[in-house]
């Protein structure tokens, strides 16, 4: 199943071949990893992107690495690819998790796509509404492979501008499709209970201005963890 990622990126390419595609890179760099108000350990990160967009259609690859490593475990690093589509107000599309440092150990061999938390790779299906007409966004997205119990995150954001900055604020909760039989909780998003509150996040950007014609992006993202009583202040700069 994860090898029809790269057939799915060609055939949804394939009516654009033609056209020009663009290219795009960049690398972030942050305080520490927090992903839907997930802790990744007290580290600061590289997050390197590569993607290439066929008019409504991106390809594209995202990195996180730890430039240390958390207590006497290796440093932290995930690489994860997709592909998505937009149409309208709505984009959909796939993403694949690879961890290359797994539950503890050295590396994890790229092509280890075993299930039911074995595997080095989890694969997720997303959809996201941004209507023009509200100021508001709605992201679903369920792991549907090497993740046993479906967990499904639900996140409601919204976007303005206040003070000269750019603003985004978004409420994020998870539950699980079907969990295991014995258990309540979602082992992807490390929560307990059946359904969870794991993201409440307020940031701000801001361009800084080094010359005329080059400005360095800045960001600072206020982020809370309800489930596990957990609160972040996370900066970072964009390349």
């Amino acid at each position: 199943m994860p090898r029809s990622l790269l057939a799915l990126a060609l055939f949804l390419a394939a009516p654009t071949a033609l056209a020009q595609p663009g290219v795009s890179l960049g690398a972030d760099i942050v305080s520490r990893y927090v992903w839907r108000g997930i802790d990744y350990g007290d580290q600061i990160n590289i997050q390197p992107t590569l993607a290439v967009t066929f008019d409504n259609v991106e390809v594209g690859t995202w990195a996180s690495y730890s430039i240390s490593s958390f207590g006497d475990g290796p440093a932290f690093a995930e690489q994860d690819f997709y592909v998505s589509a937009s149409a309208g107000p709505a984009s959909f599309g796939i993403t694949d998790y690879y961890y290359p440092i797994l539950n503890g150990a050295e590396s994890s061999d790229f092509f280890n796509f075993d299930g039911d938390y074995a595997g080095a790779h989890t694969l997720e299906a997303f959809v996201q509404l941004a209507p023009e007409s509200v100021p508001l966004s709605l992201l679903v997205a369920t792991a549907f492979y090497n993740a046993s119990d479906f967990p499904t995150y639900v996140e409601l954001g919204t976007g303005f501008e206040l003070g000269g900055l750019e603003w985004g604020a978004a409420a994020g909760a998870v539950f699980a499709l079907d969990p295991p039989e014995g258990t309540t909780g979602s082992p992807f998003y490390g929560t307990t209970d059946d359904a969870a509150l794991i993201n409440l996040s307020l940031g701000a950007t801001k361009d800084i201005p080094l010359t005329d014609a080059f400005s360095l992006p800045v960001s600072a993202a206020l982020i809370v963890n309800p489930d596990s009583e957990r609160s972040f202040l996370v900066f970072g700069v964009s390349l």
